[in-house]
């Protein structure tokens, strides 16, 4: 095992929102963990602006600031008397003043990192110790073999269900055929491989409720696209790894349970505007132009017919989604990105915005952001020469009234 003194080899990142017993429950077991007391493992909770206040625990927990001018991880990296720490003083937290997305929260995580791999979990993911020294011994017999596997960047775990079956957590890339052929599917068969086909090795997509990846990958393409508020943000993350060389691996001997995957779950009228649009989104970045056109006009079809036999709470849903697809379709330069998604998606189903709450946001095109690297310390994000065409928000401190918890 490494000294404390040495860089870890993970840092493992749980983004919540309001999912404070899960988000505990899953922190204290990573730094209960004899890779987290011998210095193999640090744990960072990011919190997203949970409207709940946290639980006392927290108290006990080390805050680190949002800007990263102090540099938290030196203390952490010094501390010689690790192993006779409380456990729950080896939790990190980083509060955020908004709620803008899973991506934004692992962008916001990673700057504080100072190992060379990130372990992003969902709250709602159990492991047990065995699993988190496994996973860390596989990282270091990674690590030594460094020069054979340079290039593989994204690792995804096997993950159960509660009663110990397997759960779907890898799927091929989307196209348009895919869309198609997935009307004809259960919900829950959709996005995925069947579980029993898919073996150790090279794959398109893995979910990103519980997944490795390297901090290089990262720096490479600039962080995750905050553009995608929630889901298809990794989809499109393993595809620019993809495309930039990277490898996206399956490995079915680390194990975790996933207790409320979202193919398990009824799709709220909320999320289903947020799914409608994290789609479309990924279409217009990753795809042909043809296929999101068709993709938008299916979408828009679907938004003119189901109001007929929706409930009459859903119907303002339905229009919202319909206006996502004829902006898409059209290629209208204004499109929502981040955080004014959800803020489309409050609005559709009646939820008030805060006036604290509402940003001023500037759209300017929905194409791959520019990459740039991470720079070597927290808080520090490298501009790119071109202005990013993106979303560029100015967040307010008041956090949203409701927006669901982040599960795959």
């Amino acid at each position: 095992m490494l000294p404390s003194s040495d860089r870890p080899l993970a840092t493992a990142i749980v983004v919540n929102y309001d999912a404070w017993t899960e988000t505990v429950e899953l922190a204290g077991r990573l730094a209960d963990s004899t890779a987290a007391r011998a210095g193999r493992l640090d744990v960072l909770v990011v919190d997203n602006a949970s409207p709940a206040p946290p639980p006392p625990v927290t108290q006990t927990w080390r805050r680190l600031p949002l800007s990263g001018e102090a540099l938290g991880w030196g203390e952490l990296a010094s501390a010689t008397s690790r192993n006779n720490e409380p456990p729950r003083s080896l939790i990190w937290w980083l509060p955020r003043p908004i709620n803008d997305g899973f991506a934004a929260g692992i962008n916001a995580g990673r700057r504080y990192a100072r190992s060379p791999w990130l372990w992003v979990f969902n709250p709602d993911v159990e492991l047990d110790s065995s699993t988190i020294e496994a996973t860390l011994d596989w990282l270091e017999r990674l690590d030594h073999n460094r020069h054979d596997h340079a290039r593989l960047g994204i690792v995804g775990l096997r993950l159960t269900n509660p009663d110990g079956s397997t759960q779907p957590s890898v799927g091929p890339f989307p196209t348009l055929a895919r869309v198609f052929r997935e009307l004809w599917l259960p919900r829950n068969q959709r996005k995925y491989h069947p579980p029993e086909r898919v073996d150790r090795g090279r794959v398109d997509w893995v979910t990103g409720a519980c997944v490795l990846i390297r901090t290089d990958l990262l720096d490479d393409l600039g962080g995750m696209d905050q553009d995608f508020f929630l889901y298809h943000e990794e989809v499109a993350l393993c595809r620019s790894a993809t495309d930039r060389g990277w490898i996206v691996w399956f490995e079915p001997d680390l194990r975790a349970t996933h207790l409320h995957p979202l193919q398990n779950r009824p799709v709220s009228t909320w999320l289903r505007v947020i799914l409608r649009h994290s789609k479309l989104l990924y279409f217009r970045k990753h795809r042909p132009s043809w296929e999101l056109g068709v993709l938008a006009r299916l979408i828009e079809w679907e938004a003119r017919l189901r109001p007929w036999t929706a409930p009459a709470r859903d119907r303002r849903a339905w229009r919202s989604i319909l206006r996502l697809a004829l902006r898409m379709r059209r290629a209208e330069v204004r499109f929502p990105l981040g955080v004014r998604v959800r803020h489309l998606a409050d609005e559709a189903v009646g939820r008030p915005i805060p006036p604290a709450e509402r940003v001023d946001c500037r759209i300017d095109s929905v194409h791959p952001r520019p990459r740039g690297p991470f720079l070597g310390r927290p808080g520090s994000w490298s501009q790119p020469t071109s202005p990013p065409t993106s979303t560029t928000c100015h967040p307010a401190s008041t956090p949203p009234p409701e927006s669901p918890r982040f599960s795959r």
